[in-house]
C-alpha cells in the first residue's frame, strides 16, 4: 500500500544508521508514527533486512494506539498473509477500525478483502478440481495442478512441485505445459532464467501459438538486443492474430526506437490490427499519436489516417472514441460529420463533448469567443481543450502562443496533463524558450500527483542526465511507481 514517509536528508550509511537508531528509541517510547516507520523499514528492505514478522510486530503496536496508516497496513497484512496467518475477520476489523477515523482508503480497503476472500474460495475449488484431474490421469489438469502449486492458487505455493507436474504433463504429450513452464521462467524473480524460457516458448512456435511467438520475439527483443529476429517473431505473432504483438509493432514503427526505421505505412497497418481486436492499449496509443500531431506539431499519420483509426475505434461506441472522431473530422472541416459524432459521444454520457456542443450552440456564429468564455469560467478541462484547439486549429484558427497560454491556465485550474506537455516544451525547447531548471520543477510536481506523462519523462531525464544529476536509483524507484500505477 502507498505510504508516506517521514522526511530524510541525502542517504549516507551514517544517516541511515542514524535514522533507525532514532526509530527504535522512539518506538522504546512507544511513538505511533516511529513505530509504524519501523515496521515499513523492515518491509521495504531499503535500510533494513525485510522481514515480515518484524514488520507485523512493529505495525500492530502502531495501530494499537490508533495511528490510521498503520492500521490499513495490518489490515493488508492479514488480507495477503503478509508476516501472519491469512484472517479476513480481523483484515475487516483493522480497515473497519481505520473508517471510522476518518480513512478515505479504508473504503476500498474493505471492497478488496471481500473481493479477496471470495478469490480464497474459488481458488481451493480450482485446485481441488485439478487435484481429482491429476488424480485421474488427465493431462490439462496435471499441467493446471502445475500453475496451482507455482502461483499458490488454493495451496501453498511450492514452484519446485509446480515445475514437476508441469514437466510430467509435457512429457506426456501436453504442449502446452511448456508454455507456463516458459512463463514461469521468464517472469518469475526468483527462477528468472531468459534462456531456459526461449527453449520452452520454442514448443509452441513449432505450431505458430500467438503468445509463445510474441514471448520469443520480447526476449530477442529485450534480452539479446536482436532487433531483426524480435521483430520477424513479432510480425508472426501478429500474423496469427496477438494483438499485444501488433500493438508493439506499432510503436516500434512510430520511430522512437534508434534500432528499428521509422514506417508510417507499418505503423497504421498494425494499430489497425491492434484496435479491430479491440486491444485496449492500442486505444491509448491512437490518443497518444493524437496529442503528438495536434499538440507538438509532430508529422505522424495524415489526416485521411487518423480518420480511418479513429473509425474503427469509434465502433467500440464508447464515447471518448465518438469524441475523437468528431475532433478529427473537425480538424478536416466536416463540420456535418464532426457534430453527429461529437452528439452521439454527448448521448453516451461524454462531459467533454456535452459541453462542447453546449459552447457552441451558444454562439454559432463566433464560436471562438464561445469557447474563450467557456474555458474562463470553466475548470482544467475547458482550458485543457480550448489550448488543443488553438494548437490544432480545430474550430479556431492555429495559434500557438494561445495555446500556451491556455496550456498554462489549465495547469494552474489543476491539469496535469497539461503542466507535464508545458514541462516537455521547456525542456525541449519546443514552441518555448528552453528552461530546464522549469521543465524539472513541472515534471516534478505532476509526477507528485502520478502524471504518467511526467513519470516517464523523469525517468529518461535521471537515467541521461537531463536537467538533473544522473542518477539511476531515482530512476529504478520512479520506474516501480509506474509499474504500480499500470497494475492498478
Amino acid at each position: 500500500m502507498a505510504t508516506k514517509r517521514m522526511k530524510k536528508k541525502k542517504n549516507t550509511p551514517q544517516k541511515r544508521n542514524s535514522y533507525i537508531t532514532r526509530l527504535r528509541e522512539l518506538a522504546q517510547e512507544d511513538h505511533p508514527e516511529a513505530l509504524y516507520q519501523l515496521g515499513m523499514e523492515y518491509l521495504s528492505g531499503e535500510h533494513l533486512s525485510y522481514n515480515a514478522n518484524c514488520a507485523f510486530s512493529y505495525l500492530e503496536k502502531s495501530a494499537n494506539h490508533y495511528y490510521v496508516p498503520a492500521m490499513l497496513e495490518l489490515a493488508f497484512s492479514y488480507m495477503t498473509a503478509r508476516g501472519v496467518k491469512r484472517d479476513f475477520e480481523q483484515a475487516r476489523h483493522w480497515a473497519k477500525r481505520a473508517l471510522s477515523l476518518g480513512s478515505h482508503e479504508a473504503s476500498d480497503l474493505l471492497r478488496q478483502i471481500d473481493y479477496s476472500q471470495v478469490q480464497e474460495a474459488s481458488n481451493e475449488k480450482e485446485y481441488q478440481q485439478a487435484l481429482k484431474g491429476y488424480q485421474n490421469g488427465d493431462l490439462k489438469e496435471t499441467s493446471h495442478l502445475g500453475e496451482c502449486y507455482i502461483y499458490g492458487i488454493g495451496v501453498t505455493c511450492d514452484k519446485e512441485k509446480g515445475l514437476a507436474l508441469l514437466h510430467e504433463a509435457l512429457d506426456q504429450g501436453y504442449k502446452e505445459a511448456a508454455m507456463l513452464i516458459g512463463d514461469t521462467y521468464f517472469f518469475d524473480e526468483e527462477l528468472k532464467n531468459d534462456a531456459k524460457a526461449l527453449k520452452y516458448y520454442q514448443y509452441g512456435n513449432q505450431d505458430n501459438n500467438k503468445e509463445s511467438l510474441y514471448m520469443t520475439g520480447s526476449i530477442y527483443i529485450n534480452t539479446y538486443q536482436d532487433y531483426n529476429q524480435g521483430t520477424a517473431y513479432l510480425k508472426k505473432a501478429a500474423q496469427y492474430e496477438s494483438a499485444q504483438a501488433a500493438y508493439q509493432l506499432a510503436i516500434f514503427y512510430l520511430g522512437d526506437n534508434p534500432h528499428v526505421p521509422q514506417d508510417t505505412k507499418a505503423l497504421k497497418y498494425y494499430l489497425q490490427q491492434a484496435l479491430k481486436a479491440d486491444y485496449e492499449d492500442a486505444f491509448e496509443f491512437l490518443d497518444y499519436l493524437h496529442n503528438e500531431q495536434s499538440l507538438k506539431g509532430r508529422k505522424v499519420l495524415s489526416l485521411d489516417d487518423f480518420i480511418e483509426l479513429s473509425q474503427i475505434a469509434a465502433k467500440t461506441k464508447r464515447p471518448e472514441d465518438l469524441n475523437r472522431l468528431a475532433f478529427d473530422y473537425f480538424k478536416a472541416q466536416q463540420t456535418d460529420l464532426a457534430l453527429k459524432y461529437l452528439k452521439e459521444a454527448a448521448n453516451l454520457g461524454h462531459e467533454q463533448s456535452l459541453r462542447l456542443l453546449q459552447v457552441l450552440s451558444i454562439n454559432k456564429d463566433d464560436p471562438e469567443n464561445s469557447l474563450i468564455s467557456a474555458a474562463s469560467k470553466g475548470d482544467q478541462s475547458d482550458a485543457m481543450n480550448l489550448a488543443s484547439f488553438y494548437f490544432s486549429g480545430i474550430i479556431v484558427e492555429k495559434d500557438i502562443e494561445k495555446a500556451l497560454e491556455w496550456l498554462h491556465i489549465a495547469y494552474e485550474k489543476g491539469s496535469y496533463e497539461a503542466g507535464s506537455i508545458l514541462g516537455e516544451f521547456y525542456l525541449t525547447g519546443e514552441h518555448v524558450t528552453q528552461d530546464t531548471k522549469k521543465a524539472i520543477s513541472l515534471l516534478e510536481d505532476c509526477a507528485k500527483h502520478n502524471n504518467m506523462r511526467s513519470l516517464m519523462i523523469l525517468v529518461d531525464c535521471y537515467e541521461k542526465g537531463i536537467g538533473v544529476p544522473k542518477n539511476k536509483k531515482k530512476a529504478e524507484l520512479l520506474k516501480n511507481r509506474i509499474a504500480n500505477l499500470e497494475n492498478c
